[in-house]
């Protein structure tokens, strides 16, 4: 489970209320994660954070799927 420390508030929320996206933040790698919580946390303005705290979770969830398609 994400520590609020590193995660921006925005995404640990996202995450808290959407227990399919906190299962999925723990499969990418500890880089990816990073990326996530900088493009996150490198906007600005609240409302921009908010909007790429969803972002990154419809991110996880492609990445999820085109890795079924694989299997």
């Amino acid at each position: 489970s994400p520590g609020r420390g590193s995660v921006p508030p925005e995404l640990s929320d996202v995450l808290e209320r959407d227990s399919e996206a906190r299962d999925m933040w723990d499969a990418p790698s500890p880089s990816h994660r990073v990326e996530y919580c900088e493009f996150v946390s490198e906007a600005k303005r609240p409302e921009t954070r908010v909007r790429r705290a969803a972002k990154t979770v419809e991110l996880m969830r492609r990445r999820r799927a085109r890795k079924g398609e694989l299997k």
